[in-house]
């Protein structure tokens, strides 16, 4: 008996897998395998009819045709939704997770509030011991919604390096007319960050100052850092 050859062996398993491979390509692509059952995690209370509604758009829809950007599309309308990650199989399941937005401050008494990057929006669950953040009237539209240009991304860095550096339920942001931003906690004292220009530079100084004086927030009225060179302290 002739013995098959290393090469018609070789050649039958590429065969064999270009068989699995058409077959598990036209069930991805066959209605049959359009998610009958999708499953979302993540999604704020409000926003479940929405996000359900949309969902529907995609049933019959074979698995491999549907795209994350096409969901995306559907569910981003809500502004505290930062990003989404979906899934589906070819048995029909598919599940959507939904990220959202971390706040880092509120604006005044409202629920909107301020992400880590700048963004702003509408927040939907409860989150106890937020930073406040009050913005001068020339900067906010209807609703608490802010408005005009104002500097949202680095007054987002200072309040994520103030809450980094000490633990606060009391911490309160200002943006004033000028464009100057200024904070204060539980102590006594105002601290004057100034024009969001070197804020690093700042930062770093009025941690330098507290390490001197690690009593001066409690026995002064005010630190101004906006000149980092030239640290201006009022008692």
């Amino acid at each position: 008996m002739r013995a098959n050859s290393p090469r018609s062996g070789s050649l039958s398993v590429k065969l064999a897998a270009l068989l699995v491979a058409n077959l598990v390509i036209g069930a991805a692509l066959s209605p049959a395998t359009a998610p009958q059952r999708i499953k979302v995690l993540g999604a704020p209370k409000r926003d479940e009819a929405r996000i359900a509604a949309a969902l529907q758009l995609f049933a019959g829809v074979p698995s491999r045709q549907i795209q994350t950007a096409h969901i995306a599309q559907s569910i981003l309308t809500n502004s505290e939704v930062q990003r989404i990650e979906a899934n589906s199989n070819i048995f029909g399941r598919g599940v959507v997770q939904i990220f959202l937005q971390t706040p880092v401050a509120v604006l005044a008494d409202s629920r909107v509030a301020l992400a880590g990057d700048g963004t702003i929006f509408t927040l939907s669950r409860d989150i106890p011991d937020l930073p406040r953040l009050n913005l001068h009237a020339d900067f906010q539209g209807p609703n608490w919604v802010p408005a005009g240009v104002w500097p949202a991304r680095s007054m987002a860095w200072l309040v994520r390096e103030v809450s980094r550096w000490k633990a606060d339920k009391n911490w309160s942001f200002e943006l004033d007319s000028r464009g100057v931003m200024s904070f204060r906690g539980s102590e006594r004292a105002r601290i004057v960050v100034g024009t969001p220009v070197e804020l690093e530079k700042k930062w770093s100084r009025f941690t330098e100052e507290l390490a001197k004086q690690p009593k001066l927030l409690e026995t002064v009225e005010e630190i101004n850092i906006s000149a980092p060179a030239d640290v201006v302290i009022k008692r």
